[in-house]
């Protein structure tokens, strides 16, 4: 668990929170789970902290919208969304809302980490807001 902590806060997705800043108002707790190539997946059992976060609601489209949106279509692109949601960065202001206690210390999310209960709806939002501002995405290019 401790090569998957440091690996996180190299990649910039965790922090370490400062031993001289004050407790934050709730600590969650960590699971390691085993990973197929023998690595270990950090997961945060964000329940508690999912009811302080005022969610904004975002509709994500069906399969059945995005199938009538490609109906005619002809050219189409492949993205790869690995790891999104850590693409996103937490206000610094809202990130002692995902301090997580392990055994090394206490860290704390700069990333969108995947137990926050808004995750999917920022990142469609994020997602629909900036391809909506590509030129060849969507209708035109029909």
């Amino acid at each position: 668990m401790k090569s998957a902590l440091e690996q996180l806060e190299k990649e910039n997705i965790i922090e370490r929170v400062p031993e001289d800043e004050p407790d934050p108002m709730g600590i969650q707790p960590i699971v390691g789970v085993p990973k197929k190539d023998g690595g270990v997946r950090i997961c945060v059992d964000m329940r508690a902290a999912n009811e302080a976060i005022k969610r904004v609601r975002h509709p994500i489209p069906t399969v059945e919208y995005i199938i009538f949106e490609l109906n005619g279509a002809t050219c189409f692109s492949k993205l790869d969304l690995s790891q999104a949601y850590h693409q996103l960065e937490v206000d610094e202001a809202s990130r002692y809302i995902t301090t997580f206690s392990a055994h090394v210390g206490l860290f704390r999310y700069k990333r969108l980490n995947y137990g926050t209960n808004a995750a999917a709806e920022i990142f469609q939002y994020t997602l629909q807001t900036h391809a909506a501002s590509r030129p060849y995405w969507g209708k035109e290019y029909r």
